[in-house]
């Protein structure tokens, strides 16, 4: 393929990721219906100067948050290609607008490894998914223990099942949360697994394969540090924006809820810009339970709810995902 060939193709493949990721974000903002009614909220919140204050450290939040993960990535890709802090948030940007349009975000592996200059892309993909996997890692654990702690304290398990049936389960999921932390740390055997299920005449991908072999544990743990940070700066985001709304919940309540939106999101495959509908019907749902006491809190914890959910959303994914598009012209996908 010629040069000039090379250079039409990235400039056509990067126009039309553009051209795609900035249309669905346009096409699924207009069709928001609860788009509005949060932004009526908001503004009627935004009348104090602590409301402001509060606004704006959760938008300083959202830029802890991608920095996090641009630290991630940065340490993860080390091992073949060291790389600046600032070029690592790039690739991390450059990959949410790539992922706003693909199931399940997975157009963020390939969206970020293209800024890198002497990697192949399938081991940058792996690297990154070593990545994502740590971060679904916490979710996971955390999401396990808080529902058991919901069941115990919200829902009358009682008038369903017994107690020792509600403490087996509970015993089974807690098991699952440490079998999931046992499987992050022996991270090696995906390379066996993968290439099991890969075809032969797949070198390319079969080669790079060994990625997951190259973590030691401390590595491992050092990876799921920064998920840790960076799951616990997105819940108190989202915790800040419901108490904004004036949803009457306490703090561990709030997370312990939060966890839960989390867990089950982690479990319905998505299109990154469709997670707000499922987001917002999770909320919905865990509120409803906890004020199902009370039908003038549950209106307000919906609504709340609701409307967290899509400042959320655009805070942590539609603005950065525009962003991000200024550094998709850095990419490149077809190298000399």
């Amino acid at each position: 393929m010629s040069p000039k060939i090379k250079k039409v193709l990235n400039l056509g493949l990067k126009l039309a990721i553009l051209v795609g990721a900035y249309l669905f974000i346009y096409f699924r903002i207009r069709s928001n219906d609860s788009l509005l009614a949060s932004w009526q909220g908001l503004q009627e919140n935004l009348s104090s100067t602590p409301m402001i204050l509060s606004l704006t450290g959760i938008v300083l939040m959202m830029i802890v948050n991608w920095a996090l993960e641009a630290m991630k990535w940065q340490y993860l890709v080390r091992k073949s290609e060291p790389i600046g802090f600032f070029t690592s948030l790039k690739a991390v940007l450059a990959g949410i607008t790539v992922s706003t349009f693909t199931p399940n975000r997975i157009g963020e592996f390939f969206g970020r490894v293209f800024i890198l200059k002497h990697t192949n892309p399938w081991k940058g993909a792996f690297m990154t998914i070593v990545g994502s996997i740590s971060q679904l890692v916490v979710t996971i654990v955390l999401g396990c223990i808080a529902f058991v702690f919901f069941a115990f304290y919200y829902i009358p398990y009682s008038e369903y099942i017994s107690d020792f049936l509600f403490y087996a389960l509970s015993g089974v999921v807690l098991l699952l949360a440490g079998f999931v932390l046992l499987l992050y740390f022996n991270i090696r055997i995906l390379e066996p697994v993968l290439k099991r299920f890969t075809l032969k005449r797949w070198e390319n991908v079969r080669a790079q394969l060994n990625v997951f072999s190259e973590y030691r544990a401390r590595e491992l743990m050092v990876v799921l540090g920064y998920s840790m940070a960076r799951y616990i700066v997105f819940s108190l985001q989202y915790y800040f924006l419901l108490r904004m709304f004036l949803v009457p919940i306490g703090f561990w309540d709030g997370m312990i809820i939060i966890a839960c939106i989390f867990f089950f999101m982690a479990a319905v495959p998505t299109i990154a810009l469709s997670e707000l509908g499922v987001r917002g019907t999770l909320a919905v749902f865990f509120m409803g339970i906890f004020f199902s006491d009370n039908y003038i809190l549950a209106d307000a914890g919906t609504f709340g709810a609701l409307s967290a959910s899509t400042l959320i959303w655009i805070i942590n994914l539609v603005v950065p995902a525009m962003i991000g598009g200024l550094f998709v012209l850095q990419l490149k996908f077809f190298k000399k």
